[in-house]
């Protein structure tokens, strides 16, 4: 920046800056605030001489019933005049139109002296618009495929020592070989969960035909349901009757009048709830009183969910015409793994026996639903009462197949494995090592066009499918020293819940009529012509005309979400004698190493076309299955076995290659969890890196 320049602007704004400039701009004269006009006239203009303003006419107050007579045969008259007489004479004409016999050629017939012409001269004045005899269809739309992949890896394994001690870093290697194995006897149990994301309509066929055999097979499945206390694993197949309006609810394979509500199975999370705003004050606060003497820790509390919601109104038609088969699948596997085998030592009294015993629950929810599309056309009637039907058309056409797909894929895996030694130390004192919060939220509304009548060359293909699985690992180990202590080690939820419902009436299938056939004539040689068994099906009544959407091929309408939880929270909390003070028997420890809440919502509202008739010339398929399992461990195993399963893909993608050898050393193990031995080597999170 130039100097003078900077100089000039510091000199202006502390008050050194020559004031004249100021005011040679800003007053040029003093003349008591107001300019000498005079001085800035334009000669020119002043030598001009003002004429004076004379008018012969004389000005009159406001008259509101003032009339203008033109002078006669004045140019307008005369035009009224003309357009008066022709506007009669075509009422004339008109007239005696309307009383005339049309069948015969022609007939003159006198009304008031006037001739009225023949019915040939009246047609070559009144010729109607010429309606095109060839159909121009329009394309219609094209397919549409939608891919969703949310994943979240997380990873919080802390290590906390108040007692200084030094301590190496955990080995977690069998910790995740243990998610890995617990991920794929879900996986086993959930023929679905194989799928891959496509839009092959090979695939698509084949996914159908799955859930028809599973569908089948389901009829002669024996496996046992869970008793009623909820602490027994099970596995069952169902095929569901979904002819009925009513919506079907089975809550762990037991049908159900309502369904249960989250809010009311949700664990306290502790010190992880969020806490609200502060409120501010304008005068300062203090305390007063001595400090607690208190030890509150917080291990577990972690909240893993995915919540996907899909609304499919990709193509609505109140009437659907399908040439070969109907396909409808809508199909439900939930399965839910835990393992929580705790270990709870040094506590001096039993007054953590009822907390202990809080249990982990595990619950799958499947909800099967039918709903009626309420169309928007209104009933128009003629001038005798009835209904009346559609005289015109809309054709759009699409050569091949047309496929609308969204497949979902929601992936969370949480690894919180704490280790911790703890002391108390006369104050209040809160340790927050879990508490994490992983999320994947997705809602799709997939908007399309309406058509009153969709025709479908081949056949069609309406697919539904959820799969939900959650595992949670969460063997702790915790020991009080011989204190007094509150302990919490269970409490955790996994709750899967899923729903499917169609808008239509499941009641709709119908034989194909015959004017579909004559329709699809019409359209593939192009002749602007309505069938008259088209224009007058019931289905119809009240339209003025028809939007026509024809497939050529097959139609596939696609609707999967996949939604898998792993969560990994073994925790290891010990606590010692206090180094600092030796008077600090009445200290309050509280420990919270469960809480968890691993949570699976998925929802599909698929319009079904919207269709309240659907007619078939082929085979109607119609199948509904549901898969429920839970998988409770409660074994305890001395950590020197390796897997024997084969890790899940869902594992391996989380887990990836870790090979821990690299950084191995000579400390001695760790015990974490109980049945898990730790050593020293893979790479931990040390205090902490926490998402959520």
């Amino acid at each position: 920046m130039d100097v003078q320049r900077v100089s000039e602007i510091i000199a202006h704004f502390i008050g050194l800056f020559d004031t004249q400039v100021d005011d040679v701009r800003l007053r040029q004269e003093h003349l008591d605030g107001q300019l000498a006009r005079e001085a800035h006239a334009d000669p020119a203009v002043a030598d001009i001489q003002q004429t004076p303003f004379s008018s012969d006419l004389d000005l009159k107050d406001y008259d509101p019933h003032l009339s203008y007579t033109p002078p006669q045969d004045s140019y307008d008259q005369l035009q009224l005049r003309l357009y008066d007489r022709t506007f009669e004479e075509s009422l004339q004409k008109l007239t005696a139109l309307a009383h005339e016999d049309l069948s015969q050629e022609y007939q003159t017939t006198p009304l008031s002296n006037y001739d009225i012409p023949t019915i040939r001269e009246v047609w070559s004045e009144f010729r109607p618009i010429e309606v095109n005899s060839v159909l121009s269809p329009d394309i219609g739309p094209g397919s549409e495929g939608v891919h969703v992949l949310q994943a979240n890896s997380v990873r919080d394994d802390d290590i906390l020592d108040m007692t200084n001690g030094n301590h190496p870093v955990q080995d977690l290697t069998y910790l995740h070989e243990q998610l890995g194995e617990l991920a794929a006897k879900a996986a086993d149990l959930s023929p679905f969960q194989t799928w891959d994301r496509t839009e092959n309509p090979d695939d698509i066929a084949r996914m159908d035909n799955e859930v028809h055999d599973v569908a089948t097979a389901a009829t002669q499945d024996t496996d046992t349901l869970p008793d009623d206390s909820g602490q027994s694993s099970y596995h069952v197949t169902q095929a569901i009757d979904t002819s009925s309006s009513d919506p079907i609810i089975i809550v762990d394979g037991k049908s159900a009048s309502s369904a249960p509500q989250l809010d009311d199975y949700l664990p306290d999370r502790g010190l992880a709830t969020p806490k609200e705003d502060p409120q501010g004050s304008d005068t300062p606060q203090h305390l007063e009183g001595s400090s607690g003497n208190s030890l509150d820790v917080e291990a577990g509390a972690n909240l893993v969910a995915n919540i996907a919601t899909i609304v499919d109104t990709n193509v609505v038609a109140p009437v659907m015409a399908v040439l070969g088969d109907y396909h409808s699948a809508n199909a439900i596997s939930q399965i839910y793994v835990y393992s929580d085998h705790d270990k709870v030592d040094g506590v001096l009294d039993s007054s953590a026996s009822s907390s202990m015993s809080a249990q982990t629950i595990g619950t799958n929810i499947a909800i099967y639903a039918h709903s009626q599309y309420d169309a928007t056309n209104s009933a128009d009637v003629d001038a005798a009462g009835h209904a009346r039907m559609p005289n015109a058309w809309h054709v759009s056409v699409i050569d091949g197949d047309v496929s609308f797909v969204h497949w979902t894929e929601q992936y969370n895996f949480l690894s919180d494995n704490d280790s911790m030694t703890v002391t108390t130390s006369g104050v209040d004192t809160t340790v927050l090592t879990g508490g994490n919060s992983v999320l994947n939220l997705e809602s799709f509304l997939g908007l399309g066009t309406q058509y009153d009548l969709m025709i479908v060359g081949g056949s069609t293909y309406n697919l539904n499918a959820i799969t939900q699985i959650s595992v949670l690992y969460d063997n702790d180990t915790v020991n009080l020293g011989g204190s007094a202590g509150d302990v919490h080690t269970g409490n955790n939820l996994l709750w899967n819940l899923a729903s499917i419902e169609n808008v239509g009436d499941p009641g709709r299938f119908a034989a194909m009529p015959d004017y579909i056939s004559e329709t699809l004539k019409n359209i593939e040689n192009k002749v602007n012509d309505m069938p008259t068994g088209l224009s007058s099906d019931a289905n119809f009544a009240g339209y003025h005309g028809l939007n026509v959407l024809y497939i050529t091929g097959n139609f596939f309408d696609v609707n999967v979400l996949k939604q898998v939880n792993i969560v990994g929270d073994a925790d290891s909390v010990h606590k010692v004698a206090s180094s600092v003070l030796d008077d600090n028997p009445d200290a309050v420890v509280k420990v919270d190493t469960g809480s968890n809440a691993v949570i699976n919502i998925a929802s599909i509202i698929d319009f079904d076309s919207g269709a309240h008739t659907t007619y078939v010339a082929g085979t109607v398929y119609s199948d509904a299955v549901l898969i429920q399992g839970g998988i409770i461990e409660h074994g305890v195993t001395d950590g020197t076995g390796q897997p024997t399963n084969q890790l899940a893909p869902e594992a391996i993608a989380f887990l990836g290659d870790h090979d821990p050898t690299g950084l191995a050393t000579d400390h001695d193990a760790i015990t974490i969890g109980h049945d898990a031995n730790l050593h020293a080597g893979a790479v931990g999170d040390v205090m902490q890196s926490v998402t959520g």
